[in-house]
């Protein structure tokens, strides 16, 4: 039996900002696996490459592994994403200063993301 929350009651969660209606290019957007044995879940946290190039996007996963993807490998690993995160897991956080730390020359705003984590 399937039991699905409607939009007032997933919007009622303290840890979701609003939906993300299915669209995998939301900064933010929570990313639902769809073969665990591959990938956990993850968050897309931001725009990588483009102008001029297939727009790859940064995703880390739940357990803080960092990973760049295109939209069609995003709608291959995750399911359509329902909703966006008001905030990163500790283990996203780490993930991004690591890349930070290492020099990453990444479209993302790091400091953005992570300003207000602890």
């Amino acid at each position: 039996m399937s039991v699905k929350a409607t939009e007032a009651e997933l919007l009622s969660v303290p840890w979701i900002e609003r939906l993300a209606h299915g669209d995998y290019t939301v900064e933010m957007a929570s990313l639902p696996t769809r073969d665990g044995r591959n990938m956990g879940n993850a968050v897309q946290v931001g725009l990588v490459s483009g102008e001029g190039e297939t727009p790859r996007y940064l995703v880390i996963s739940d357990a803080g592994n960092p990973l760049t993807a295109t939209l069609k490998q995003l709608k291959a690993a995750f399911h359509p994403p329902i909703v966006v995160l008001k905030d990163l897991l500790p283990a996203h956080v780490a993930a991004l200063r690591t890349l930070k730390r290492k020099g990453e020359n990444l479209k993302v705003d790091i400091e953005k993301l992570v300003e207000k984590m602890p």
